[in-house]
C-alpha cells in the first residue's frame, strides 16, 4: 500500500518536472574552445537531421573574441539580475582586420561594424546564464555576434528580491502572489521586458526619446531559449506582440501545452524514464546524482569532470520552483486557435525551432506541438541531446543555429534591397 501511494505520488509529481530554478552562491566559468567536428544536413521523415562529417572552422577557431563580462543590472522589476556578455574584438572589414576597442560604450559601435544583431540567451530549469558561457557565447562572438546571457530570478546569480511583508503585496490565496521561494512564468516575462528596455531600449515601444537617441541603425536583437526558457519566449511574444525582436530560436523547448500531456505519454510509453524524471526534478536528484543528471541533460560520453561540475552548478540553482499551479492556468496553448497555432505570429518574428533527437526530457510530440504552434517547420540535431549547449555536440547546435541566423540575414538584406 505504501508503495503504490508513492507510485502514485510520483506520478503527481511528474507534472512539476520543470518546477526547479536555481538558487546559490558564485560559479566558475570555463571556455573550452576545442577543435571538434563540424556537422551537416540529413533530411529523414520530413525532419531536418544532422550527422557528424570531417573538419572543423579553423579559420573560426582562430579570431579573437573579448572577454566574458559579469554584471548585474537592477530593474524596475526590483530584480538584480545577472548578466554574462561576450562580444567580437577582431573584425573582418574589406577583406582585413581591424580591431574594435574593448570598452562598454562600443557594444553599440560593434554591432553596427558588423551589421549583425544581439543574440540574448535564455536558459530552462537547473541552469543559469553560465550555461552559455561554457561554449556558446564565444562561439558566436568569434562569428561576430555580440552575445547576451541573462540569469532568471531565483537562479544563483538573480536570487529572489527580498519579499515586503504587508497586506498590500501578499494576500492569503492570492494566486497572483506565490509563496516565498517560487516564482511565476510571468514574472520571468516582466523581468525579460524590463531587461530589454534597459539594454536594448530600441526595441520596447514607448521607452524615453532620449534613451533611443543614436538607437535608430542598430537591428533588434535575437532571443534565444532553452527548454523552459523556451515556454517563456512564448509567454513574452504572446503577452507583449509589440516588442521588435529580430528573431526567436526555442530550443527543446517544454511545448505550449506544458508538461500535462507529456505527463500521459511518459507514463504509458516511457514509465521508468518518467520516473527518473520524477526523482531528477521533483525531488531534485539531479542536483545530487552525477548519473541521474547525465541521463536526463547529456550524451553518455560527457567528460566525467564536466560532468561533476554541471552538477554542483545545478545544485546552486535548484532552491526556487516554478509556481507549477499558476503555470498550468496561462500556458501558451490556451490562446491558440482551433488550429492549434499562436494567435500572435502576425506580429511575431521570424522563428526556429530545434529538437534533439536523444532528448530525455521533451518528446517528440513536444516538439512538433512547438513547431505546429508557431507555425514552423520542427526540426532535430541527430544524435545530440536535451543540453544542446553542453556536452561533447554543443557544436552541433551552435551551427545549426547559426545556419538560421544566415538565413536571417539573407532575408533582412533582401527586403532592404527591394524596398530600395
Amino acid at each position: 500500500m505504501s508503495f503504490t501511494k508513492n507510485m502514485f505520488g510520483c506520478m503527481l509529481g511528474i507534472q512539476c518536472i520543470f518546477g526547479g530554478l536555481r538558487h546559490g552562491s558564485a560559479f566558475m566559468l570555463q571556455s573550452q574552445y576545442v577543435k571538434q567536428r563540424t556537422f551537416s544536413h540529413l533530411r529523414s521523415n520530413s525532419q531536418v537531421l544532422f550527422q557528424m562529417s570531417p573538419g572543423v572552422f579553423e579559420a573560426t577557431m582562430g579570431q579573437r573574441v573579448g572577454p566574458l563580462k559579469r554584471e548585474v543590472l537592477s530593474l524596475d522589476t526590483d530584480l538584480n539580475m545577472e548578466v554574462l556578455s561576450q562580444g567580437p574584438v577582431m573584425m573582418p572589414s574589406g577583406g582585413t582586420r581591424r580591431r574594435i576597442l574593448d570598452r562598454e560604450d562600443d557594444d553599440d559601435e560593434k554591432q553596427k561594424s558588423m551589421g549583425l544583431p544581439p543574440l540574448i540567451f535564455v536558459h530552462g530549469s537547473f541552469h543559469g546564464a553560465w550555461c552559455w558561457a561554457e561554449h556558446w557565447m564565444p562561439f558566436f562572438a568569434a562569428m561576430g555576434y555580440p552575445t547576451t546571457a541573462i540569469s532568471l530570478r531565483g537562479t544563483s546569480g538573480s536570487p529572489l528580491p527580498m519579499v515586503k511583508e504587508s497586506n498590500q503585496t501578499k494576500q492569503k490565496g492570492d494566486i497572483s502572489s506565490p509563496p516565498s521561494g517560487t516564482v511565476q512564468i510571468s514574472e520571468h516575462v516582466e523581468d525579460i521586458k524590463a531587461f530589454l528596455a534597459q539594454r536594448f531600449p530600441y526595441c520596447v515601444p514607448c521607452e524615453s526619446t532620449e534613451k533611443l537617441k543614436n538607437k535608430k541603425d542598430l537591428l533588434p536583437p535575437v532571443l534565444v531559449g532553452h527548454s523552459f526558457g523556451g515556454m517563456t519566449l512564448m509567454k513574452l511574444m504572446e503577452i507583449y506582440p509589440e516588442i521588435n525582436l529580430y528573431g526567436a530560436a526555442l530550443l527543446c523547448s517544454v511545448p505550449p501545452s506544458g508538461n500535462g500531456p507529456m505527463t500521459g505519454r511518459f507514463i504509458r510509453k516511457r514509465f521508468i524514464a518518467a520516473i527518473k524524471i520524477v526523482i531528477g526534478f521533483v525531488f531534485k536528484r539531479a542536483t545530487k546524482w552525477p548519473w541521474l543528471a547525465r541521463q536526463l541533460f547529456f550524451s553518455p560520453d560527457i567528460d566525467k569532470k564536466d560532468l561533476k561540475r554541471y552538477v554542483s552548478y545545478f545544485e546552486q540553482d535548484s532552491h526556487v520552483t516554478l509556481d507549477v499551479r499558476q503555470l498550468n492556468s496561462v500556458v501558451p496553448s490556451k490562446s491558440s486557435d482551433e488550429n492549434g497555432k499562436s494567435t500572435f505570429l502576425d506580429t511575431a518574428p521570424p522563428l526556429f525551432v530545434l529538437g534533439a533527437e536523444n532528448d530525455y526530457i521533451v518528446d517528440v510530440e513536444g516538439l512538433k506541438e512547438t513547431a505546429t504552434f508557431l507555425d514552423v517547420q520542427g526540426e532535430f540535431l541527430r544524435g545530440a541531446y536535451h543540453d544542446v549547449m553542453l556536452g561533447p555536440q554543443w557544436k552541433a547546435g551552435a551551427e545549426r543555429v547559426l545556419s538560421w541566423l544566415g538565413r536571417l540575414q539573407k532575408m533582412q538584406e533582401a527586403q532592404i534591397h527591394h524596398i530600395r
